[in-house]
This record gives structure tokens, sequence and C-alpha cells, in this order.
């Protein structure tokens, strides 16, 4: 009986170390970010590792929170290694105060330390009419 209530915990002790292991995806964000006016809005997320990541995720997220995403993520079902992925925004829209506010949400299957993320924003001049 003794050695198999021992068997027991070793065994569930085995089963709770191994849980990491079989860890969910990996989120990275980027800082806050802002254009006056309209604007684009990038993210970019690379691999630096030497293995793939898989499901690869970005989401461009608005102040309020919502994914304004225009452009869809280049990344494929996995990003191999040294490769790169984008997602842009182009906001068509004129913010309140005249300032886009957003941030980057990067969303993969994989190491954190395998992936680098950036983001950026920019003005876009308007023609004269």
């Amino acid at each position: 009986m003794d050695k198999i209530a021992r068997g027991f915990l070793t065994l569930a002790f085995s089963l709770v170390c191994t849980v990491p292991a079989f860890a969910g995806n990996a989120v990275l964000y980027s800082g806050a970010l802002f254009t006056p006016g309209f604007g684009m809005f990038g993210c970019f997320l690379t691999n630096v590792g030497s293995q793939p990541l898989s499901a690869p995720m970005i989401q461009v997220i608005d102040n309020t929170g919502a994914d304004v995403t225009e452009l869809p993520p280049t990344c494929g079902a996995t990003l191999a290694a040294g490769q790169t992925c984008i997602a842009l925004e182009e906001s068509s829209i004129l913010f309140p105060g005249g300032v886009g506010i957003f941030h980057c949400k990067f969303t993969f299957r994989g190491p954190k330390k395998a992936a680098r993320a950036t983001a950026f924003a920019g003005t876009v001049a308007l023609p004269a009419n």
C-alpha cells in the first residue's frame, strides 16, 4: 500500500512539474504611440530564434481597446527563423483632439526570447484640394 501511495505521489508531482512545458500563447505589447491628425500605424514581429514561431498574430489596438488592424498581418501559419511579419492600420479617422493613439499586441506560440516586436506611427500628408 505504501508503494502505491508513493508511486501515485511521484506521478502527481511529475504531472504538475510538466504543466509549464505545455504553455499557451506568448504575448508581447508595444508601448503607446500617437500621431497627430491622419496617420499610419505599423506593428512588426521578428523571429530572432532558431525555430519557427507558431500561430503568430498581430493586432493594432486603438485607445478604446478596439482592434483597428486594416491590412491583415503578413505572418501566415508560422513565422520562420529570421523572418518578419507586419500589420498596418492606415487611419482615415481624425481622432478626438486630433491625435491618434495606439499600441500593438503580438501573440504567438513559442518562447518570448525568440521574438522581437516593435511599432511605428507616422503622419499622412493630405493632398490640397
